[in-house]
């Protein structure tokens, strides 16, 4: 049976309609699985775990930065972490900045030598494990593990001095 043209043309225009969406959820889904900002439910005073091998009652508190090697917000972050990581090493930072990745220790070492953080790292990281969603993150946390503030996502320049501001001594 052949139907005619018009109906053809709009049976085809909408089975191309419904394509395009299709594909343009499955991306948009899959983009925010990369670089997605989002934090769960994270709220002051929350228990964090902490990452493989790190102890929070070694400092007051802990400035954690969640970063992972190709995460392009993270590239973009990497002049305030630099700033921080300064700072510390200085004695001029509140915290002691820890940074946590998912990747494995040789490339994670690399990505920090790269960026030029000396700071300390724990790679091979499940962010999960330590409630977080996506990259990058900076969670201020205390002695006992109690979160303090969450950061999530690139910071602004007005935002990231606020920051520089409230953790420096």
């Amino acid at each position: 049976m052949k139907l005619p043209t018009s109906i053809k043309d709009k049976i085809e225009i909408t089975t191309n309609i419904l394509i395009i969406t299709v594909l343009l959820l499955i991306g948009g889904t899959y983009v925010k699985s990369r670089v997605g900002h989002h934090q769960g439910s994270l709220s002051p005073g929350e228990k964090i775990n902490a990452p493989h091998g790190y102890d929070w009652h070694n400092h007051p508190q802990t400035l954690v930065v969640a970063v992972r090697q190709g995460c392009i917000y993270c590239e973009r972050s990497y002049p305030l972490y630099r700033k921080l990581d300064g700072l510390e090493h200085d004695s001029r930072l509140k915290a002691h900045m820890l940074v946590v990745m998912p990747d494995d220790p040789a490339n994670g070492a690399a990505l920090l030598k790269s960026q030029g953080l000396t700071t300390q790292s724990v790679p091979n990281t499940s962010l999960r494990e330590i409630k977080i969603s996506g990259t990058p993150t900076l969670l201020l946390v205390d002695a006992n593990g109690r979160l303090l503030q969450s950061w999530v996502g690139e910071l602004d320049a007005s935002k990231a001095e606020a920051l520089v501001a409230q953790l420096r001594r």
